[in-house]
């Protein structure tokens, strides 16, 4: 399983599992389109109540989209790259809800 791949499906989960409340000031679903080889497209969606749903696969009603190659992701989930940084040029895309976005940070750090 790539490590991107671990990410969505075993490593998030798995964060918020432990960590219920990480999800309560969250809402709302995510797209994250991984490009490149080892990537692929997830969709996050916090329904509320500190749930958590993946599911792996592009969806239409995302109200975020976070667009970025495969190797910049992994250097934003290793802590080697900054998430803003890399959104300041142009290594990572938001189309949609900023508000959104900006929620990610704390949740991504130390993925």
């Amino acid at each position: 399983m790539s490590e991107i791949k671990s990410f969505f499906e075993e490593k998030l989960p798995a964060k918020f599992s432990a960590d219920p409340s990480k999800a309560e000031s969250m809402s709302g679903k995510y797209l994250f389109v991984i490009e490149g080889e080892g990537g692929g497209a997830w969709s996050v969606d916090f329904p509320g109540g500190g749930a958590m749903d993946v599911a792996a696969g592009e969806c239409d009603d995302a109200a975020c989209k976070i667009i970025v190659q495969a190797e910049d992701w992994t250097g934003i989930l290793n802590g080697e790259m900054d998430a803003t940084t890399a959104f300041m040029t142009g290594k990572l895309r938001i189309e949609g809800d900023m508000a959104m976005a900006m929620k990610l940070q704390p949740i991504l750090g130390g993925a």
